[in-house]
């Protein structure tokens, strides 16, 4: 039986890239997205194991996807949430579609080491007194400097959050690019 993945996120860059790796090392992927521009993209690729669903922030994931997943990965997802309950419901959600010794990964920008610093496509902004539930700004590099805003959340929420959520392990890795400009 093949393993199966849920990445959220799934047309963003980071987590387009996951759905490909996972395909690749052997796994079903079910992709989910808030964008339906970029499922409707997405469905044109024909793929045997892959299916992209549209959700709303607060669906049920347990009743909308109907499966349990060996691995759930949160691609850039968990900084587009703006409020405590919200990212609470997703916690709760992840928990809900994994089978039990499940992974659940988030993959997110580590801004308490990276804020202030320019990347190649990307700069964010300085925050000296960084605090969990702050609003930050990245600025998207390119012809046209496009910024956007996300919500920074800390180690420490996302650990009480794993905790509370009935996760069993928890471990927190912050690779992070070099300064390259």
């Amino acid at each position: 039986m093949k393993k199966r993945a849920l990445v959220t996120g799934a047309m963003g860059f980071v987590g387009s890239h996951w759905v490909d790796k996972l395909i690749r090392e052997g796994y079903k992927v079910t992709g989910v997205d808030i964008s339906e521009k970029m499922l409707a993209k997405a469905q044109h690729v024909e793929a045997e194991n892959i299916k992209y669903i549209h959700i709303d922030k607060f669906d049920d994931l347990s009743q909308k996807i109907g499966e349990k997943f060996d691995i759930v990965i949160a691609a850039f997802t968990t900084c587009e949430i703006h409020d405590k309950k919200e990212l609470e419901h997703f916690f709760q959600q992840a928990y809900g579609v994994l089978n039990p010794g499940g992974q659940f990964i988030i993959l997110n920008v580590n801004w308490e080491v990276a804020h202030g610093k320019k990347f190649i496509s990307y700069k964010l902004e300085s925050y000296p007194n960084l605090q969990s539930e702050t609003e930050v700004s990245v600025h998207l590099l390119g012809d046209e400097v496009i910024t956007i805003k996300d919500m920074f959340w800390s180690n420490e929420k996302y650990t009480e959050l794993f905790v509370t959520y009935g996760f069993k392990h928890v471990e927190i890795i912050e690779p992070i690019a070099e300064d390259n400009m």
